[in-house]
C-alpha cells in the first residue's frame, strides 16, 4: 500500500530486518519499546529472530512502514481480527525516531484504515 509520504508492506525479516534494526538504534532510551511486552534488541540476531517469529502471521497482521526512500523505520499490526463481530485493532506500533512524528507516521495510520474499510 503506497502513500506519498510512506508505503506499508507486509513485513519480511529477510527484507527489512537490517532497516528497522538501524532506525530503531538511534532510540538510544530505548522510549519507542515502552507499552510492548518485547524489545529493546540488544543485537540484529535477537531481532531478526523475532521478526521471522511474527511475519506472516495472520493476527496480529505485521506491516513494516518503509519512508519515502524505501527504508523501513517502523512497524505497525492489525490484530485481533473478528470479521463477524466488525472488530478489528491497531496495535504492536514500534516507530523509531525516524519516523515519530512525522507525516508519515500520520500517513501510515490512514493507509492501514484505508485497507480496512
Amino acid at each position: 500500500m503506497g502513500g506519498h509520504w510512506c508505503r506499508l508492506e507486509p513485513l519480511d525479516a529477510a527484507r527489512h530486518a537490517d532497516d528497522l534494526y538501524r532506525a530503531n538504534s538511534a532510540d538510544k532510551q530505548g522510549q519507542m519499546w515502552t507499552y510492548l511486552p518485547y524489545g529493546p534488541f540488544d543485537s540484529l540476531a535477537p531481532y531478526r529472530a523475532w521478526l521471522e517469529e511474527v511475519a506472516g502471521r495472520e493476527d496480529p497482521m505485521f506491516f513494516a512502514i518503509l519512508d519515502e526512500h524505501g527504508q523501513a523505520v517502523g512497524v505497525a499490526a492489525l490484530q485481533r481480527i473478528d470479521p463477524a463481530a466488525g472488530a478489528i485493532e491497531v496495535g504492536h506500533l514500534a516507530f523509531s525516531p525516524a519516523l515519530q512524528a512525522t507525516t508519515a507516521a500520520t500517513e501510515a495510520m490512514v493507509l492501514l484504515m484505508r485497507m480496512i474499510f
